[in-house]
């Protein structure tokens, strides 16, 4: 669709490591864009299988990869090193086991040209597990600019950001944390401006075992203690942190009953009662944490 051009107009990001079977089809899907005016910034974050060989292999066959190995220091600061070597005019996020339909930095680029004022870009998604395909939760939210505040919702977003490198400098992912860094990288830098989200999927995300949103009891942890830290960096109003918390532990609800630890469960769904009042939807929450979810999967084999 465009020719190589210096500046590329993108910088695709791309964090790995020890993923070398599943980057191959990663990088694959990036190179095979119908926009082609991008390079694509492989940062192996001190991988130890053949990673380095894969990313070489494919580097010989197209140029605009470029191949940044680094000492393990986990994802955020191999996102935050990925930024520093980026040279495009917008930089774009994709994590190493997803997969980049063909339209992806097309859209983007259709919807940069219509919104020129606009800094922040994202698509649509779905989710696979290998076998079944579902939408994402933003699937229904029309096409449109949405505030910062959405974010204290939940984590809508991810890391599949489009980000104008011209600007306010960025505040970086945070180095001590590697679950839930990007919900406190874009709830920090979308305060300066909107997100647009585009209403195409153009996106399937790999829901494996092996990501860290799998880790249930990791992701608890994770999303209390940056909940703390977003309420100690943001300036909120009483609403604001009431949403803040009552969504972290309706994430926590859910991971528990997960994990199949239901006194746990059963913990943060008197949280999330405590801010919500009781609720249809609540009451049905509970008869899920009071059933269990080991005896709710054998009602359904």
């Amino acid at each position: 669709m465009q020719n190589q051009l210096d500046p590329p107009f993108f910088s695709v990001i791309v964090p790995t490591y020890n993923r070398a079977e599943r980057l191959k089809k990663t990088i694959e899907s990036i190179l095979a864009q119908d926009f082609s005016n991008f390079e694509l910034l492989v940062v192996d974050d001190g991988s130890t299988d053949h990673t380095p060989q894969t990313i070489q292999a494919l580097q010989h066959l197209d140029k605009r990869i470029v191949y940044l190995p680094k000492k393990n220091e986990e994802r955020s600061v191999a996102r935050n090193y990925g930024l520093k070597h980026a040279k495009g005019i917008y930089t774009v996020f994709f994590d190493s086991d997803d997969f980049m339909h063909a339209n992806h930095l097309a859209c983007f680029w259709k919807a940069i040209k219509a919104n020129p004022d606009t800094r922040f870009f994202t698509t649509k998604f779905q989710i696979s597990d290998g076998k079944h395909v579902q939408a994402s939760h933003i699937a229904t939210w029309p096409e449109a600019h949405y505030g910062w505040e959405k974010l204290l919702e939940g984590n809508w977003y991810g890391t599949l950001l489009c980000i104008k490198r011209e600007g306010k400098p960025l505040v970086p992912f945070p180095r001590e944390f590697n679950i839930c860094e990007d919900w406190i990288f874009n709830l920090i830098n979308l305060q300066e401006s909107p997100i647009f989200v585009i209403d195409q999927v153009t996106i399937t995300v790999n829901d494996s075992l092996e990501r860290s949103m799998a880790q249930h009891q990791k992701v608890i942890d994770a999303k209390l203690r940056a909940t703390v830290f977003l309420e100690k960096t943001l300036t909120l109003n009483d609403i604001q942190k009431k949403t803040l918390w009552q969504n972290a532990y309706k994430l926590c609800m859910v991971h528990a009953y997960l994990l199949n630890d239901r006194p746990q469960a059963l913990k943060y769904w008197k949280k999330v009662k405590s801010y919500t009042g009781l609720s249809k939807s609540l009451l049905i929450s509970l008869l899920k944490l009071l059933i269990g979810k080991k005896n709710i999967d054998r009602l359904k084999v």
